[in-house]
């Protein structure tokens, strides 16, 4: 049921872009709290070694460590349960977080994109909700979620564009949001249809399944 499911679209700008067209931003509290934090790393490197005021830096760096630590999780705990509570079905892209540490380093690790989908993971088996992840070269953000007409020349930079086809003003987050939402679904359909099937007819299923284009 598209009524009660929602897809995801990770992002650097907002932390997740919704099917339902909200865009969520993430507090990134390291990022907030990196010049302190280097501050205070400072301060514990030039105290004298088993000093007490060693020992006083140290602590000071360490809860600073741990508020920042505790405001991510904070987040992500609470917005995981709303997107839980809110949906049936959840789609999500399946990440390539080594790939995007490489490029982003510290910001990936900000964000935390790995934990949040864990936390949505268990959370969905405890509510009996399903998540759904679609292939990570799946083309969302290049396909017009209105009409299916697929734009290779999209690049990165376009925020923005506009369907030749069928004349749709698509914001590109939104729109691969809702690409995600209808590829996962089309995927959760097709295991549910799996299930009830005899063996033998499920390499014929899956076969007749893959030929249909998107937009069908």
């Amino acid at each position: 049921d598209i009524n009660n499911s929602v897809g995801l679209d990770f992002g650097l700008k907002n932390f997740i872009t919704t099917s339902k067209g909200e865009k969520i931003y993430s507090p990134q509290p390291l990022k907030k709290n990196i010049k302190k934090l280097a501050k205070l790393s400072k301060q514990h490197s030039k105290k004298k070694a088993n000093s007490k005021n060693k020992e006083k830096a140290r602590i000071k760096l360490a809860r600073l460590h741990e508020k920042i630590s505790n405001q991510r999780l904070d987040f992500l705990q609470k917005l995981s349960s709303k997107l839980i509570s809110e949906n049936q079905t959840i789609c999500i892209e399946d990440l390539n977080l080594q790939g995007m540490s490489k490029l982003w380093g510290r910001k990936i690790n900000d964000l935390s994109y790995y934990t949040f989908t864990q936390m949505l993971l268990y959370k969905s088996v405890w509510n009996g909700k399903n998540l759904i992840k679609i292939g990570r070269f799946e083309p969302s953000s290049q396909i017009c979620s209105n009409c299916g007409y697929q734009n290779h020349d999209l690049k990165i930079t376009n925020r923005t564009w506009k369907c030749p086809i069928c004349g749709s003003d698509l914001d590109r987050d939104v729109n691969a949001a809702i690409n995600i939402r209808d590829f996962g679904l089309n995927e959760f359909n097709l295991r549910q249809e799996l299930s009830e099937v005899k063996p033998l007819e499920r390499k014929a299923l899956t076969k007749r399944n893959r030929k249909k284009s998107f937009s069908e």
